[in-house]
């Protein structure tokens, strides 16, 4: 479907969108006026620090606010704490209950943690708060022994838990903004749903045999004269045209494929204007017209390109066919819908109308407005900023824009069983949430952010898949890297290596899109090696080793045994694989003697160094969180669920695990990131099954076959470009050891462009120049250089 006829079907029924929103607003208002009343106390609690030497230095606030403040945020929430308050109060609940109803936050300029307690009552709340408040106080003491890691550590209470006064239920205009925008995107995806089942008309393709006659322009209620005369023209030619096969005492019926309306008032006008033309025509308004109807007259369909649906189509032709009258063909008529609202109409007028090619073939989905859209959607789905609600961006932006993109997942081999298997995964990770509520706590917010991600990741994909359609290649990535750098340039300044982590990856998509355009494999290799070294220089050792593998794939196709896209050149994916395996493997040892050996800088040598010394190898020692996700699948190798929070009894099992690699570090890097209120294994294979379970398992191992089928097909046609080629490896070092919120959205961006077209995989490759938007293919070609 084409994106202005999903926005001319929602503006059309703008009212439906307004009703629905105002029903979700209306009910989110009333589920929380009938809530239970909730009241919360706190309390604030002085952590203090002391020394016997220098006791107010520097390095001493950065130990409190690095590694104390955050270690007894966990602590204040966990069974150690939570269960000695259920037995003091006798509270009917249980630690991962209570530890839904207790929040801890840390100021921003202060040593201080503000301990929060909901309850259903005031008195409950506020007793509640000091017990936890003394019982965090007695944990830390008798964990620490009355010492931290920056020196003697104790807890003071600097404000005392009260009754609150007031009961402290949701805000309900919050509750009535997200009910609106629940209701009216749930409208907008029905609008949109409902539209693509009726199967728009948008070309001569869509009309199987029948000719098209001629194409009226816009029939206005108060034409100018240039208007009422290229009109006059039109019909004048049709009348010509029609009146030829017509016998003496014949008759020329015109048939609407709208039910009695305003388009069969414009079968009657166009009867008219025909009759006025020499033309012997009436309007056919219904099958009673055509009952009468004799072997000598001819049918000419009035289709309204910008309403008709194939299958009121098909109603008119069938009972076209069902007469003794034959049908001549299909005359287009451009005429504004006449739907109710003002939205609607001047959409009609304004909206880009479908291409229709010369010689049928189809419509083509190019126009600009589909366009703009794939350029506005992708740069978003690149930016994806952090929404109020949890809900991601790429979700927002894919879920309006479903009706667009799914019908394109077809035209692609394995799109279609992959949404399936994410829509599987995602209701297997609920239902695991489920399981683990006996023993867990569960965030609900938490469970919204993951389950949004992982469904905004898929959409990614196919809103690529669509794009690809009416985009070339580097206008994909450029849309999609400008929405990661302005994501990048707002992080920026409190980065501690704005290069590394915030400016590399969309520096280097915009780069290697605009080489791409360039068509010349030549700039592709130039834009990786200066790329490459100026991450060597800023300690981005993985992004320099990317556009290392990188400038070799590009390198190897560079070969000249063979022309790229010669006859006969199908190309042995399978043989790729295998060179491609090894590769990495050679590639591997060879960045592990530069990094090593001091040819890249004496700091990069030293790191290696030491992670070598430490864990016997580079990968582990820079990667070691797979050692605690082993330990993980073994204890509990179905996973935990969305939103699961992980308990003492996890954080032990990966403490055990990472000791085989030996990191100093380990405790702190695993309670404050790797398990710091979710699962966060630093891995998308290793999250998805954290979240998900085995079928998340499954879906991250897809991910990767996908990249994999789709970069050995190119790659085998010497069809890859640089740009697909980093891609490519960043995705697959991404699936195993990327964190899940940070690199999913490139490693959407690589699968929806990589993703096989459901063609004979043995076709010849096109040779149309790079660049060319057309059908769909697992890369656009680059011309060599």
């Amino acid at each position: 479907m084409d994106p202005s006829d999903h926005l001319a079907a929602v503006l059309r029924r703008w009212h439906w969108v307004a009703a629905a929103g105002l029903v979700g607003a209306l009910l989110s208002v009333a589920v929380a006026m009938t809530a239970a009343p909730r009241f919360e106390a706190r309390t604030v609690l002085f952590v203090g620090v002391t020394r016997a030497v220098d006791s107010g230095d520097l390095a001493t606030g950065s130990l409190v606010r690095q590694e104390v403040l955050p270690s007894l945020v966990q602590l204040t929430r966990s069974a150690i704490v939570l269960q000695p308050v259920i037995a003091e109060l006798d509270l009917p609940t249980t630690p991962g209950a209570l530890a839904r109803d207790v929040s801890v936050t840390v100021p921003e300029d202060a040593a201080t943690l503000t301990v929060t307690v909901s309850a259903g009552d005031p008195g409950t709340a506020r007793r509640v708060t000091a017990a936890v408040g003394a019982s965090l106080q007695a944990a830390a003491s008798e964990l620490t022994g009355g010492s931290g890691p920056a020196g003697t550590l104790s807890l003071t209470t600097v404000t005392p838990a009260v009754e609150p006064r007031f009961a402290s239920s949701p805000d309900t205009r919050y509750r009535a903004a997200l009910g609106l925008l629940a209701g009216s995107t749930a409208a907008t995806l029905a609008i949109g749903l409902g539209s693509l089942a009726r199967r728009p008309v948008r070309g001569p393709g869509d009309l199987g045999p029948v000719p098209v006659l001629g194409r009226l322009g816009h029939r206005r209620r108060r034409p100018s004269a240039a208007s009422a005369a290229r009109r006059q023209r039109e019909v004048e030619r049709l009348g010509w045209l029609v009146s030829a096969p017509l016998p003496p005492g014949a008759r020329l019926l015109v048939a609407g494929t709208a039910r009695p309306g305003p388009v069969h008032s414009a079968a009657r006008g166009l009867a008219a204007e025909l009759v006025a033309a020499g033309v012997p025509a009436v309007a056919a308004d219904g099958p009673g017209d055509l009952a009468g109807a004799t072997a000598a007259d001819a049918v000419v369909v009035l289709l309204d390109v910008r309403q008709a649906s194939r299958d009121r189509f098909d109603e008119v032709a069938d009972r076209v066919g069902r007469s003794p009258a034959r049908l001549l063909g299909v005359v287009l008529d451009e005429l504004p819908g006449r739907t109710p609202g003002q939205l609607g109409r001047l959409w009609d007028v304004l909206r880009p109308g479908p291409v229709w090619r010369a010689g049928g073939g189809g419509p083509s989905t190019g126009t600009a407005f589909a366009r703009a859209t794939a350029v506005g959607a992708l740069a978003l789905c690149g930016l994806d900023p952090a929404l109020p609600t949890g809900v991601t961006m790429s979700f927002l932006v894919t879920l309006l824009l479903l009706p667009v993109w799914l019908p394109a997942l077809r035209q692609y081999r394995g799109a279609t069983a992959l949404g399936g298997l994410t829509l599987v995964a995602v209701a297997s990770g609920a239902l695991l949430a489920a399981r683990s509520s006996l023993d867990h706590a569960i965030d609900g917010r938490e469970a919204l952010i993951s389950s949004t991600m992982v469904l905004g990741a898929a959409g990614t994909i196919g809103l690529v898949a669509w794009a690809r359609t009416v985009l070339p290649l580097p206008w994909l990535g450029a849309a999609f890297g400008s929405g990661m750098l302005a994501s990048g340039l707002a992080r920026a300044a409190e980065s501690p290596n704005a290069w590394k982590f915030e400016l590399a990856l969309p520096l280097t998509i915009l780069v290697l899109s605009l080489a791409l355009a360039s068509g010349r494999h030549a700039l592709g290799l130039a834009g990786l090696l200066v790329l490459a070294a100026v991450d060597i220089t800023h300690d981005a050792r993985s992004a320099f080793a990317f556009c290392a593998a990188a400038m070799a794939l590009v390198a190897w196709q560079l070969r000249t045994d063979r022309p790229p896209g010669a006859p006969g050149r199908a190309g042995r994916p399978v043989l790729t694989a295998v060179a491609l395996t090894v590769l990495g493997v050679g590639g591997y040892q060879v960045a592990t003697r530069l990094l090593t050996s001091g040819a890249l800088g004496a700091e990069v040598q030293a790191r290696s160094v030491t992670q070598v010394q430490e864990s016997g190898s580079l990968l582990i020692g820079g990667r070691p969180e797979w050692t605690g996700t082993w330990a993980l699948m073994r204890d509990e190798p179905l996973g935990f669920g969305l939103g699961v929070v992980p308990t003492g009894g996890d954080v032990l099992t990966v403490k055990e695990g990472f000791a085989v690699a030996h990191v100093p570090s380990a405790d702190n890097y695993i309670e404050n990131y790797l398990l710091a209120g979710r699962f966060e294994l630093h891995s998308i294979v290793a999250d998805l099954w954290t979240n998900l379970g085995v079928p998340g398992l499954l879906l991250g191992l897809a991910l990767g076959v996908a990249v994999v089928a789709g970069l050995t097909v190119a790659l085998s046609r010497r069809r890859a470009p640089a740009l697909l080629c980093f891609l490519a490896l960043l995705s697959l070092w991404d699936l195993a050891f990327g964190p899940l919120p940070s690199n999913i959205p490139e490693v959407a961006l690589t699968v929806g462009l990589l993703l096989l077209p459901a063609v004979d995989r043995a076709r010849p490759p096109s040779r149309e120049p790079a660049g060319a938007a057309a059908t769909p293919r697992p890369v656009l070609a680059a011309a060599r250089a």
